[in-house]
């Protein structure tokens, strides 16, 4: 897109003569000067073509068909491809949806061993038909397998039933009943489980995963004990990894292992980041230096009023108001004196130097 392309959608949005989010385009274009005003040309999410967007705010400023997606910092309608993900269980020959894997034999050609997964942390923790197996790569140490037959070891009982040599148990260590079996030499065969004093293999009390720990959400677990995490941290979904984590700043960074980086990637400036276990900190969001002796940083970026420097002045806030009347009136009057220099400044241009918007 050209400078004076660009100049003019920013004056002219301020003005509010083209609005700064719009649910129109669609049109296939090479380049940005092939769309209208306040419009990107950008690759479709399947990388089919290209095609004019106009920018988002939420998901209402999309037309029907398109989502509010982030495109490298910038939030714009794109096509919904969702619907053509593949879901839990199913095939992942065309790739799966947000936060699910991909497992198998490797062969995407073969549809049926083949399908969407996710992450796990033990027994109890996958949807109904599933089971929490151990997976040998990609460092991803257990992921939901199907269950082709009875569940066993440490699984919530299907109707009471269990698979040959396990028996259904319950317990206060657990919602759901589960299947177990007898303690070999006072051990059990899965690590999660202890040997209990009727020499049944049971789980542990469950305990919630703390601080950068992989978690699992309220609507993909059938043990509810094993849902969130320790003391209300937020069971965050990045990626296709879930993991407790906490609000952070540059003023409240995270324990040390850890980075603090935007949600979802979008950058909102004054907003606070998350804690992550597998990132560095955005520059915007790192700890601040702690040899700042000469400010007293005990204060959130967005509280301007409060910040104290060192020769302890305060910003005097006594003759802020809110706007009034005539504030209103002289900003419309500011505006309309912008837009008749515009367009005589356009004229002059045009008529001197044949220019072209």
């Amino acid at each position: 897109m050209n400078i004076s392309k660009l100049f003019f959608i920013f004056i002219f949005s301020l003005l509010g003569l083209i609005p700064l989010y719009a649910a129109d385009g669609g049109a296939t274009c090479m380049t940005d000067t092939d769309c209208s005003i306040g419009q990107f040309c950008i690759i479709k999410a399947d990388q089919s073509a290209k095609f004019c967007t106009s920018r988002c705010a939420a998901q209402t400023d999309c037309p029907t068909g398109m989502t509010c997606q982030n495109k490298g910092g910038i939030l714009l309608c794109d096509y919904d491809l969702s619907a053509q993900l593949g879901q839990m269980g199913e095939s992942c020959q065309n790739g799966c949806a947000d936060g699910l894997l991909c497992v198998g034999n490797g062969d995407v050609n073969d549809v049926e061993n083949n399908y969407c997964s996710r992450v796990c942390i033990g027994a109890g923790s996958c949807p109904s038909g599933f089971y929490c197996t151990l997976r040998a790569s990609e460092g991803n140490p257990h992921f939901c397998s199907k269950l082709n037959g009875l569940p066993a070891n440490g699984e919530p009982c299907a109707n009471m039933q269990c698979a040959e040599g396990f028996q259904c148990v319950s317990g206060p260590e657990r919602t759901l009943p589960y299947c177990t079996s007898a303690c070999i030499n006072g051990g059990c065969p899965v690590n999660e489980m202890i040997c209990g004093s009727d020499q049944l293999c049971r789980h542990e009390p469950a305990q919630k995963p703390k601080l950068g720990s992989s978690c699992i959400s309220s609507d993909s677990a059938l043990e509810s004990s094993l849902v969130g995490c320790d003391n209300n941290l937020e069971c965050y979904l990045n990626g296709q990894q879930s993991y407790c984590t906490q609000a952070c700043n540059s003023y409240e960074p995270c324990p040390d292992g850890m980075g603090c980086i935007y949600r979802d990637g979008i950058v909102v400036a004054g907003d606070d980041g998350l804690c992550s276990p597998y990132d560095e900190s955005s520059p915007s969001l790192a700890p601040l230096p702690v040899n700042e002796s000469d400010y007293r940083f005990d204060i959130k970026p967005n509280d301007a009023d409060a910040f104290v420097g060192s020769n302890n002045t305060t910003k005097d806030t006594s003759t802020n108001n809110t706007s009034s009347g005539c504030d209103q009136k002289r900003q419309s009057t500011q505006n309309l004196s912008i837009l008749i220099a515009l367009f005589g400044l356009i004229c002059g241009m045009r008529r001197n130097k044949g220019f072209k918007i």
